[in-house]
């Protein structure tokens, strides 16, 4: 997702690889949304009414070690003891989340987040029960053990992630600085233990360490299983997450650090030749686009080819490639059913390329689609003709013989039809 404002506004600029643009990160967004209603009601109703129902809202939908009541594991999350307590988890949640649910589907990333608030919400309830240190009576709310889910599989398919404050060239990679919240967690535990035995690791810490391994096991066997079925690897090696106020720097410049990072970055690779095009530098632009093409078509990924190609098209991407990569570009158009832009690419081929059989080719192929699938009988007659006067191959005469006789009973049914339909007759 990418949500910016120019001025003095916030701006956060986030995204993962896909195969398409990057889209609202809707699970994400209705997580954080329904703990902050949920917060402001409890909020509201105390203020206006006292905590009693507040508190029996907690009872009811908070996890009671010992007590049994399934549904409580699926609900302690939406539940927080304080606005700091809130605000720290949903912003690490709106951040890491909707890159992660970029990169793995709204319906994935929400199965994550369920499954390993149920999973941690149980640890922490057998901690709270059975530790060295217990607390039976304690009521298990927050989301910090599912967002621990969360971080610890954005760190897993993630690891060349930069975070950076926007304006700033230089920023802090991912892998460590949430390492680096792991080792907290384990050096606050280690620190309470050494200061006190009593302070032994608490259900809390039990909980976020669990779900912080839980979530770099889910990504690994999950990014195993989609290799498998593919047969190539699924996971994206770099996102940006660009963090601070607004300012008037380029934002072809973030595109080209994800790049730099990640040179096969799909999304990167089309919305970089975007931003340069938006920012006038139109020749960049055009390399750029024409790059874009040839990393998936190099990886005999055509769909992709395709896609990319479409969403660049006013950049003219297909010229700065090399005759073959343009046929096999526009034998993806025809095959994608973009038949007017596979002429062009076609008509780019006979009119560039030096090799007479590439030429001999593309114009045949050109002729095919106008009269098979663009109904122009006349464009490819015409063109036909014009091919047979001078053609030397022998496979592509003989190919471009039997479409002109296509031509020419199309032209001919054409003339029926007209003469048909006059009034003279």
């Amino acid at each position: 997702m990418t949500n910016q404002t120019n001025g003095n506004g916030v701006r956060l600029l986030f995204y993962a690889e896909s195969g398409e643009g990057p889209k609202p990160p809707i699970a994400t967004l209705s997580l954080v949304g329904v703990c902050f209603v949920f917060f402001g009601l409890v909020a509201a109703v105390t203020l206006s009414n006292g905590p009693e129902l507040p508190i029996r809202w907690f009872a009811s939908l908070g996890i009671a070690p010992g007590s049994g009541r399934w549904h409580t594991f699926l609900t302690y999350w939406v539940l927080h003891e304080h606005l700091w307590h809130l605000s720290l988890n949903m912003l690490l949640l709106f951040v890491f989340g909707s890159c992660l649910e970029g990169g793995v589907g709204w319906r994935a990333f929400l199965g994550l987040f369920l499954t390993g608030a149920v999973l941690t919400g149980a640890a922490e309830a057998i901690a709270a029960q059975y530790a060295p240190v217990h607390d039976s009576g304690a009521m298990i709310i927050g989301a910090s053990g599912a967002v621990a889910t969360v971080l610890g599989a954005f760190v897993s398919r993630y690891r060349s992630t930069r975070v950076r404050v926007t304006g700033i060239r230089l920023g802090v990679q991912a892998l460590p600085l949430i390492a680096g919240l792991a080792l907290a967690e384990v050096g606050a535990i280690g620190y309470q233990a050494l200061v006190s035995p009593e302070h032994l690791p608490t259900a809390a810490h039990w909980a976020h360490i669990l779900g912080f391994l839980y979530g770099i096991s889910w990504d690994q066997t999950a990014s195993a299983l989609t290799a498998k079925r593919r047969g190539v690897p699924s996971r994206a090696t770099s996102v940006v997450v660009d963090v601070g106020p607004g300012d008037s720097g380029h934002e072809s410049d973030h595109w080209e650090a994800v790049l730099a990072g990640a040179p096969s970055d799909s999304e990167a690779l089309v919305q970089l030749p975007l931003a340069l095009a938006a920012e006038g530098d139109w020749d960049r632009a055009h390399t750029s686009a024409g790059r874009a093409v040839a990393e998936a078509l190099e990886r005999h990924d055509r769909a992709t080819a395709v896609t990319r190609y479409m969403r660049l098209r006013s950049l003219d991407p297909h010229s700065i490639l090399e005759e073959r990569l343009q046929l096999d570009l526009a034998g993806s158009l025809a095959d994608g059913h973009h038949f007017e832009e596979a002429v062009h690419v076609f008509h780019s081929v006979t009119h560039t390329s030096p090799d007479p059989s590439l030429r001999a080719q593309a114009t045949v192929r050109a002729a095919a689609c106008l009269l098979r699938y663009l109904h122009q009988p006349e464009k490819a007659h015409s063109l036909l003709t014009a091919f047979l006067t001078h053609a030397t191959d022998d496979d592509w005469r003989a190919y471009a013989t039997k479409l002109l006789r296509e031509a020419d009973a199309a032209l001919r049914v054409r003339r029926n039809a007209r003469d048909g339909d006059s009034p003279w007759r």
